[in-house]
């Protein structure tokens, strides 16, 4: 892993980042190589900035401003800003016309959108985990559509929480962690994979066995990282947290032909913390953020084919690495909060 400079080059906290790779942008104005794209906050404001992947790493900062806790995603040559708890809303940034807001619409007062995904130019999907309604919307126009009803997942304090999607062929699976907000937003026990079928909006039947329409049991509970294909197996997987502080969760697959769970691929007690986002670079090698037993964060590697923990790669003694992300050329980005 080459070292990015990302905490040394921004002078603000960083939050979160995306790779953006040319090849993977089909309008005719492109970046050269392509860029991370890095969203960062002083927790009171939002910034963005970028970083050239070609070579340089020349460091654009404060590209446009965002609200103090944002994520962001890209789709069809824009970034979709998930402007989450206390702005709710999405704001379309496009790189090639100097990452200007072309479009900003509302996911409704207090929803504390979560993620996005597409089914196509036309339809969006939106979690929202300040409700058990995850929205249909048109990006090009910002109007909602439609909605799929998560109520039948919630818990005994009215909300399922449903937080991370991953769109596969015609499926988008959804994360449902149900946490306990009146239990110090600790696990119930049981969390979930919803899959949505986007051609009819509905849930696809997991379990046909079991009355009902059934969603993806998972064996871990707690998915917190992004649920993300896994090009080597064909698998899904997501990094589950389970209960903070107990090594009780870890990396987990799903098999998105069959829906079913292929269980723990790394779990925490190899990997000696709470397992908080994950990488996988190829068949013998992922990467995973953790929180050690000492509450703070770690860089540590894997070897995904035997779940054995290879090595601690980076230990900064502080709570302060937020999210990881590879480079289509080769490098692991990692984002550090350190304020320079």
């Amino acid at each position: 892993m080459r070292s990015t400079g990302l905490s040394s080059a921004l002078s603000i906290a960083i939050a979160a980042l995306i790779i953006m790779e040319v090849a993977s942008l089909p309008r005719d104005a492109q970046a050269s190589e392509g860029f991370a794209f890095v969203t960062t906050t002083d927790y009171s404001t939002g910034s963005c900035s970028t970083i050239e992947l070609d070579g340089t790493y020349r460091v654009t900062k404060n590209v446009a401003p965002i609200h103090s806790d944002a994520v962001a995603r890209y789709h069809d040559g824009y970034i979709y800003v998930v402007n989450r708890a206390g702005a709710d809303n999405i704001q379309i940034l496009d790189p090639d016309n100097n990452f200007s807001t072309v479009r900003q619409f509302s996911t409704g007062n207090g929803s504390n959108p979560q993620d996005v995904a597409f089914a196509s130019a036309t339809k969006m999907y939106v979690t929202r985990y300040e409700t058990n309604t995850m929205w249909i919307m048109n990006p090009q126009t910002g109007i909602q559509t439609g909605s799929v009803d998560f109520s039948s997942f919630a818990d005994a304090d009215g909300l399922c929480e449903l937080h991370q999607m991953c769109r596969y062929r015609d499926f988008v699976f959804v994360t449902i962690q149900r946490i306990d907000r009146d239990n110090f937003w600790v696990p119930v026990g049981d969390s979930y994979v919803a899959v949505i079928d986007v051609n009819t909006d509905t849930f696809v039947d997991t379990d046909p066995i079991t009355p009902g329409v059934q969603a993806i049991a998972l064996s871990n509970a707690n998915p917190f990282s992004e649920i993300q294909l896994d090009p080597w197996t064909g698998q899904l997987y997501v990094g589950c947290a389970g209960y903070w502080g107990l090594l009780d969760a870890g990396v987990e697959t799903i098999d998105p032909v069959s829906l079913v769970t292929s269980g723990t691929m790394f779990g925490e007690t190899a990997a000696q913390g709470d397992i908080l986002d994950v990488e996988i670079i190829n068949d013998h090698m992922g990467y995973c953020l953790i929180q050690n037993a000492s509450f703070t964060t770690d860089l540590i590697s894997f070897d995904p084919s035997t779940g054995t923990k290879i090595q601690t790669v980076y230990a900064p003694g502080a709570w302060v690495l937020q999210d990881i992300d590879r480079a289509p050329t080769g490098e692991l980005f990692l984002a550090d909060r350190t304020a320079v």
